[in-house]
């Protein structure tokens, strides 16, 4: 009975193929979780908190762009590209 040689090009494209594989499977995985993951984050965003508190949160969880301070404003999760996120109602004191 024969081995049959591997060679390097069949292995470098099955690490490519792995590699690619796995990549598309996380991407999916940012989209499955991220209605239940942005309600999380959203939720933290309490009405009355002052626009400057809600950018500083915002920034440091992912969430942009930064909220207007009048007017409303769309806080959207960077990893979805803007798929999932929430409203933002800013008014001047």
């Amino acid at each position: 009975m024969a081995i049959k040689q591997i060679s390097k090009r069949s292995i470098v494209n099955f690490v490519i193929g792995l590699s690619f594989i796995a990549v598309v499977g996380l991407y999916f995985v940012q989209f499955i979780t991220a209605d239940r993951r942005v309600k999380e984050l959203c939720a933290e965003i309490r009405p009355g908190m002052r626009v400057v508190d809600v950018n500083q949160y915002a920034k440091s969880v992912g969430l942009g762009p930064p909220a207007k301070v009048t007017g409303t404003s769309f806080l959207v999760e960077r990893r979805t590209f803007g798929r999932y996120g929430t409203l933002v109602h800013g008014s001047a004191p």
